[in-house]
């Protein structure tokens, strides 16, 4: 045995850990970071760590909102979800394809928005399926299919807090809302969602950073959420639904095109008369008319006046 260079006792002790004397002399009791050996059962799971009273109050106020907009049918582009994002706000999706459910039905609807690293190389689109600002972000929300969720599937697990900001990680379950199919084959969805919201003005607060993660629902979950099906058809009913795919560009609500004039605005210099008209000649597409706008500036044939 090579002897040590350093601490003796500490090497014997390593060698023998329950030694009690050495060299006639009572060692100390060694520090432990073991459990002692108890009887019975393991400590109890918790479903979620909210932290104090303060944090608790404002992650489950924020859930609650956040969700009834969401989920709200009669809101066809979502853009109530408009006052929820901060305008630096990035958005992020995954799906994770493992068949792990009985209810394992297609995730096409996810998989043409999403940026998984397992499944996305190219890096342009990579990049180009991350969200950056509000508008980017409800645009691409309001492309994904109708939901419920479930709150009682819900486990909330606080990571970081600060006095102005929260991070968190949610669980969950939702069911797709297809109104033209029976509600005992919607689909059933599992997901994960990483939340970093902020303090605004003292009392509201802002996503500024939005991660989300799809995936089938396991048997488990399929289970739970059959048994309150029931209650969430009836809730379904006493909205209109419409499908998201079905909506009409043109017909994007005032308050989306409004701040999608205001950014083309900021971002071109131009004003917003004519920022609005970039906008409508190419059917609200924000991407388009931006492309739009900078291969006319190259042609020189944008007019002085369009400019503030």
């Amino acid at each position: 045995m090579q002897r040590p260079s350093g601490d003796v006792t500490a090497f014997i002790r390593k060698c023998f850990p329950n030694l009690q004397m050495l060299n006639s002399q009572q060692l100390p009791k060694p520090v432990k970071f073991d459990l002692p050996i108890q009887s019975g059962e393991m400590p109890s799971i918790k479903n979620s760590y909210l932290g104090g009273d303060e944090v608790r109050k404002v992650v489950v106020a924020f859930l609650e909102q956040f969700y009834m907009m969401f989920d709200d049918l009669s809101d066809l582009s979502r853009d109530k979800l408009l006052e929820a994002y901060s305008n630096e706000a990035v958005f992020s999706l995954a799906v994770n394809s493992s068949p792990l459910g009985s209810r394992g039905s297609s995730l096409q609807s996810y998989v043409n928005c999403e940026r998984n690293y397992l499944y996305v190389k190219d890096l342009g689109k990579r990049l180009s399926a991350l969200k950056r600002g509000r508008i980017d972000i409800v645009q691409l929300l309001k492309n994904l299919p109708r939901t419920k969720h479930i709150p009682s599937t819900f486990t909330v697990d606080v990571v970081r807090t600060t006095p102005s900001t929260t991070a968190f990680v949610l669980y969950g379950a939702y069911v797709e809302v297809e109104g033209r199919r029976p509600p005992e084959s919607w689909a059933i969805r599992s997901f994960t969602r990483m939340f970093v919201i902020t303090t605004v003005g003292g009392t509201g607060v802002s996503i500024i950073n939005d991660q989300m993660m799809v995936r089938n629902a396991s048997a488990k979950v399929v289970k739970l959420v059959m048994q309150e099906l029931p209650q969430l058809v009836q809730e379904a009913s006493m909205q209109p639904s419409t499908s998201a795919a079905a909506t009409d560009v043109s017909m994007m609500p005032d308050t989306l095109q409004q701040a999608a004039v205001q950014r083309l605005s900021m971002e071109t210099r131009m004003n917003l008369h004519w920022s609005a008209k970039c906008l409508e000649e190419n059917q609200w597409d924000y991407n388009k008319a931006l492309a739009a706008f900078n291969f006319l500036m190259t042609q020189s044939k944008v007019p002085p006046e369009a400019f503030i």
